[in-house]
């Protein structure tokens, strides 16, 4: 499960670490929490970054936030804007962004499971607000050209 945290970030203990910090998270926080309009004030939101050809082990984080979770306690954003910067080029496999026909069923499955939160339409994502940082380093970042 640490193989790709390992590879592609050198963190060798991710996902341990990641469990353990997530049920802290939860346990300090307890349940989400909105108000009358619909703003969550208390609880947990989970974001996930998918990464091209399941390289980030979606279905494995599903997995585990069923088993050790209820849905109804935490918020999910499940992410699909992931580009191939820095280091990504000496790694062929995620050298290349997520595609609808990856993310679809993922995105499906979390919903399917019971999961609610923020499920990006892939379809509708663009290039605004990926930022090279070396070049724009102190723009102030707007998602404008």
């Amino acid at each position: 499960a640490d193989g790709p945290a390992k590879a592609y970030s050198n963190a060798p203990d991710y996902v341990t670490v990641n469990r353990a910090a997530v049920r802290e998270m939860l346990r300090q926080t307890g349940p989400l929490r909105l108000d009358a309009e619909g703003i969550a004030y208390r609880g947990l939101c989970i974001r996930h970054l998918v990464l091209p050809d399941n390289r980030a082990g979606t279905m494995e984080i599903l997995a585990f936030l069923k088993s050790a979770f209820d849905p109804h306690d935490l918020f999910i954003s499940l992410m699909a804007q992931y580009r191939p910067l820095f280091n990504a080029p000496r790694y062929p496999e995620i050298n290349r962004c997520v595609s609808a026909e990856e993310y679809e069923p993922l995105r499906q499955a979390f919903i399917e499971n019971g999961f609610n939160g923020f499920y990006q339409e892939i379809e509708r994502m663009d290039r605004r607000f990926v930022i090279d940082f070396k070049k724009r380093k102190f723009e102030r970042l707007t998602g404008e050209e």
